[in-house]
């Protein structure tokens, strides 16, 4: 995966600060850091930072488990007029994900959101797929050609996939 100017550096500082368990955000424009915050296990609260975030941006943050870009990383991608959001997960997988601004409206709540609320209301442990759902929804949706989506998966991710397609084989 090819990085714009600053985003790699980006990475490893969300990826570092994440050690603490919280999500961190961090803002680049043009290579440099314009914007950065930190959040909870499950967020940053971006709902006061517009107009702080210049369009234009690429939109970087940290994951505290091994999921991939969420619908509501990409709506804080089109929120925001950034280019790409990336997410770093514990494991090292890195997620970029973008939207065509064409095609952003039709994405809404009719296909991401009907998936989400059906995996959100399940009981009991998470599964291999449940960990795994994200990345293959976007994997989906961008051979749709809903979503722009690429990956470089780490070890434990790559790992929970082969055992994935090892046991649907069976």
């Amino acid at each position: 995966m090819e990085y714009e100017a600053g985003v790699r550096a980006a990475l490893d500082e969300v990826q570092r600060l994440g050690k603490d368990g919280l999500e961190h955000f961090i803002a680049v424009k043009d290579g440099k850091e314009v914007f950065r915050r930190d959040g909870t296990a499950e967020s940053v609260d971006l709902s006061d930072a517009h107009g702080l975030i210049p369009a234009g941006a690429v939109l970087v943050h940290n994951h505290p488990a091994l999921d991939s870009l969420s619908n509501m990383d990409f709506y804080s991608a089109k929120s925001f007029n950034a280019t790409a959001m990336y997410a770093i997960s514990t494991d090292g997988s890195v997620y970029k994900g973008w939207l065509d601004p064409h095609l952003s409206n039709f994405l809404g709540p009719s296909v991401y959101q009907m998936f989400w609320r059906s995996v959100r209301q399940k009981q009991g442990p998470l599964t291999i797929e449940d960990e795994l759902a994200q990345h293959l929804v976007n994997i989906d949706l961008a051979t749709m050609k809903l979503i722009g989506y690429e990956y470089e998966l780490g070890a434990e991710t790559a790992a929970k996939l082969a055992e994935r397609a090892r046991k649907s084989r069976i």
